[in-house]
């Protein structure tokens, strides 16, 4: 996506896409690859009821600094194109998790370092959970581990309680860009939830 920049962990914010398609209109992003985006994203629960997302996890190139953990809501509305990191081998393979070397970084504590990954094959796009510890669920059934499970558009992977992605093909993503757009504006407009 020219001009388009992710951040860090892979991800961009729908607004800047918006901007862009406002700017240059959806050819000009060039999108050929799906996107997952963070449609829910709340604090999972222990079972005294407070919050997992309270526990951070330290990562030793970190030098001691806190990594993950924190307020899962910073992912709401957030984008990331099923695209490689410069410098990650395997193209077809995009891998998820909380590890820095992951195409896409969930930097939170539930979230195993490699989650899974999803793959391009010719049947298309899939998820395969990579024996995550908290587990992964494809529209609400739990994956089996290290078992390719197909996706199509609109597919909802739930990762470790706190993140819902939705997998959105390049077709259908300005209708599901604007609902999301929408929502967020309804949402912190006074009286919104």
């Amino acid at each position: 996506m020219e001009g388009i920049e992710p951040d860090a962990h892979g991800f961009l914010l729908g607004t800047q896409i918006q901007a862009a398609v406002d700017a240059h209109g959806w050819s000009g992003l060039g999108l050929t690859v799906p996107v997952v985006v963070v449609s829910e994203a709340k604090a999972a629960k222990r079972a005294d009821g407070s919050d997992l997302s309270e526990r951070a996890t330290l990562n030793r190139r970190s030098k001691g600094e806190d990594v993950t953990g924190g307020d899962p809501s910073r992912y709401r509305g957030k984008l990331a194109p099923l695209a490689k990191r410069a410098g990650n081998p395997f193209p077809n393979v995009i891998s998820i998790g909380r590890a820095t070397s992951c195409d896409v970084v969930l930097s939170l504590a539930t979230v195993s370092k490699l989650q899974g990954y999803f793959r391009r094959g010719e049947q298309g796009w899939a998820f395969l959970d990579q024996r995550s510890l908290n587990g992964t669920l494809l529209n609400g059934v739990v994956l089996e581990a290290n078992q390719l499970h197909p996706l199509k558009d609109g597919d909802e992977l739930s990762i470790a309680e706190e993140v819902v992605l939705t997998f959105v093909l390049p077709a259908s993503l300005a209708g599901y860009l604007a609902q999301l757009i929408e929502s967020e504006e309804a949402a912190s407009s006074p009286g919104g939830s």
